[in-house]
């Protein structure tokens, strides 16, 4: 090859890389803490939706504990925000019911009752109780959480009425039953509280 030739290939050669890197930045940094990384999170926060943004606050609270005696709860104060949200974005609410409405603590249990669950049946029954239904019967606590709610706009229709009644009254039951079965084995075990367990009066 000529010494001509061997130029011009390289000047091609330089043409060609010129084309490819044209228009192209330099991928900027994405470590913790760079200008980069604080703009992809206000971006990522701009396209989440309200009901998202109220998710994410509410999980940065739970589980958490109660607030003393008096005091306002942040905890419901979130929770009820994601309620605001339940009649446009149901699918978003059910997840996060879901997911919280099995929570081993009571007074988490009821916030999501009534703050979220009997508002997505108020607007969304004939989709929803069903899995409602399906939920119950696998877990004891969400259970425990449907039979907080109360009935509003679609539940009151009168079959909706009639479901939803019929499932809190087999879950009253249920419930009855367990804590007959408990305090009888209990008392056969010979506990302490064996006497009083099974109901006979000691004279003192």
């Amino acid at each position: 090859m000529s010494a001509v030739h061997g130029q011009e290939s390289q000047e091609m050669r330089a043409l060609r890389n010129q084309k490819r890197t044209k228009g192209r930045t330099t991928r900027p940094s994405l470590s913790p803490g760079s200008p980069a990384q604080a703009e992809r999170g206000r971006w990522l926060n701009r396209k989440m939706t309200t009901i998202e943004k109220e998710i994410r606050r509410a999980e940065s609270l739970l589980p958490g504990k109660p607030a003393p005696k008096g005091k306002r709860d942040p905890r419901w104060q979130a929770i009820i925000e994601i309620g605001n949200h339940v009649k446009s974005h149901p699918t978003e609410a059910w997840s996060f019911i879901l997911k919280w409405g099995k929570s081993p603590s009571k007074d988490l249990r009821a916030a999501i009752a009534t703050c979220l669950l009997e508002h997505l049946l108020e607007h969304h029954f004939k989709r929803y109780f069903p899995l409602v239904q399906d939920e119950c019967s696998r877990s004891k606590r969400f259970a425990d959480t449907f039979s907080h709610c109360w009935e509003f706009g679609q539940t009151e229709k009168m079959n909706n009425r009639r479901q939803f009644r019929a499932l809190q009254t087999r879950i009253q039951k249920k419930n009855s039953a367990n804590n007959r079965l408990h305090r009888v084995r209990e008392a056969r075990s010979g506990g302490k509280n064996h006497d009083k367990l099974l109901g006979i009066r000691v004279s003192p």
